[in-house]
C-alpha cells in the first residue's frame, strides 16, 4: 500500500480524505495469505498523524492465480455470469470490500453476530455475514449497463442477507 502513498506524494494521484482507493492485483502477486487466507481486504493508512486517513481495499484476479487457490475465492467457479472467473469474482470481491470500507474502514461494520445469526454466518463484518450467499439462480443477480454479475448479499439487521435495502 506504500505504492498509494508514493503516488500521492509524487502528485500522480490526488488525496481525498472522503475517497476510497481500490488496489487491483494479479493472482500471481506474492503477498502473505493472498488467495489462501483472503480474497480481498480493506484497511486504512493514517496520513499526517491521525488527522487524515486514506481508506483503501485490495482485490485480486483469481483467474491469474498460479497456485490454484483462486478457486477458494470464487464459489461460483463453474458457473460465472460472463464466462470469466477472474472478472466475475473481482466484481463480487470488489462489492464485498467496498461495502465494508465505506461502512467502517477501520474494521468494517462490526457487531455481535450471535444476536442476529443462527448457523451459517461467516464473520462479524456486514459483508462477511453474507460471504458467498448469492440468493439467485447461481449465474447472476445484478445488471450493470448491459452486463450481468453475481454478487453476494449484504447484512441488514432484522432482515439478514439482502440485495437491496428493506424498509
Amino acid at each position: 500500500m506504500q505504492e498509494i502513498i508514493k503516488a500521492i506524494n509524487s502528485r500522480k494521484l490526488s488525496f481525498d480524505t472522503r475517497g476510497v482507493y481500490a488496489v487491483m492485483i494479479r493472482g500471481d502477486f506474492q503477498m502473505t495469505g493472498y488467495l489462501t487466507d483472503w480474497c480481498g481486504f480493506h484497511s486504512y493508512i493514517p496520513i499526517g498523524g491521525l488527522t487524515e486517513t486514506l481508506k483503501y481495499f485490495v482485490v485480486g484476479d483469481v483467474e491469474t492465480s498460479t497456485n490454484g487457490y483462486g478457486y477458494n475465492c470464487a464459489s461460483f467457479a463453474n458457473n460465472t455470469a460472463n464466462g470469466r472467473l477472474g472478472g466475475d469474482s473481482i466484481v463480487n470481491t470488489y462489492y464485498h470490500e467496498i461495502t465494508e470500507t465505506v461502512t467502517d474502514f477501520y474494521q468494517g461494520w462490526y457487531f455481535d453476530a450471535s444476536e442476529y445469526c443462527d448457523v451459517g454466518c461467516y464473520g462479524y463484518e456486514n459483508a462477511d455475514m453474507c460471504n458467498f450467499f448469492f440468493d439467485s439462480d447461481g449465474v447472476s443477480n445484478v445488471k450493470v449497463g448491459d452486463k450481468y454479475f453475481l454478487v453476494q448479499g449484504n447484512w441488514q439487521p432484522g432482515y439478514g442477507c439482502v440485495f437491496k435495502k428493506k424498509e
